[in-house]
């Protein structure tokens, strides 16, 4: 970040703008990560990348179908409890009347008080983890098998039972059936799992995207990715194609400037293989 006078700090705090206007609030508590061990992190994380359904096999006289929904907010949606928040307490200490008074509260607004937060912050390594292990806890609330999970660590669902299969990719949410002639789908209505996770969610105050939502549908677009369920075809969208070949032009005229070295910096290759590495 920079202050008034364009001189760089590091912030500790801070907003990202997205893509609909709205900010997206950004803390750096990476130092809290001795509160999840390693291990935990690998064994809930998991996640279900596109390129998972590149293996799936069907017979020639079958498609496959796509439904899903999408959290909206889904970091915030989740809130810790109270013995959680000495470790996620900002540094620096604001007077009381920065926030909102309850009913009752007698606090002086001029004393300083540390501001904590309450949702998972995003900045924080191990929040996809734990974000991804509520989604699955909340999965088999709503009473989806856990054996047809779609998971990057285990072995794919068999879709010839005619069961459908799921996944969660933190705050998005998949599901795969495989139809034909013979058993066909009901385009644009939702299913039974879907039916169930809205109405755990609902329960529960987690809000909803549904301008993201997909309700039997043989193409859709998911986690960047677009999905054709006729032909069998998995492609990169337009639009993160035209992110990589941007990046790629960036770091070639990096290598390229007066006075470059070796090459790009780390920071600039690193973003670059990320993104190309959620893309393969």
């Amino acid at each position: 970040a920079r202050d008034e006078k364009g001189k760089p700090f590091l912030a500790g705090a801070f907003c990202v703008p997205k893509g609909s206007g709205r900010l997206r609030f950004i803390i750096d508590v990476d130092c809290n990560g001795f509160l999840v061990a390693p291990q935990y992190a690998v064994a809930n994380m998991a996640l279900p990348y596109a390129s998972l359904l590149t293996l799936l096999s069907v017979d020639e006289s079958q498609y496959i179908v796509f439904s899903g929904d999408d959290d909206a907010n889904a970091f915030y949606a989740h809130a810790w409890s109270d013995l959680w928040l000495p470790f996620f307490c900002l540094a620096k200490p604001v007077p009381r009347s920065v926030f909102p008074s309850s009913p009752g509260d007698q606090l002086d607004p001029n004393r300083l008080v540390y501001p904590a937060v309450r949702c998972l912050p995003m900045g924080w390594e191990f929040s996809v983890a734990v974000l991804q292990q509520v989604q699955r806890t909340l999965a088999e609330v709503a009473q989806l098998p856990k054996s047809r999970e779609i998971r990057s660590d285990a072995i794919l669902p068999d879709m010839r039972t005619g069961l459908p299969a799921w996944a969660y990719y933190v705050d998005n949410y998949d599901e795969i059936r495989v139809c034909s002639a013979h058993d066909p789908h009901t385009a644009h209505e939702p299913t039974t799992f879907q039916l169930n996770t809205r109405a755990v969610k609902a329960k529960l105050g987690i809000p909803q995207n549904f301008d993201k939502t997909v309700e039997q549908s043989t193409k859709t677009e998911t986690l960047g990715f677009v999905v054709d369920g006729i032909d069998g075809r998995v492609g990169v969208h337009v639009r993160k194609r035209r992110v990589l070949f941007r990046l790629g032009l960036e770091l070639v005229s990096l290598a390229l400037q007066p006075g470059a070295k070796c090459g790009p910096p780390r920071g600039a290759l690193s973003g670059f293989l990320g993104k190309g590495l959620h893309a393969a």
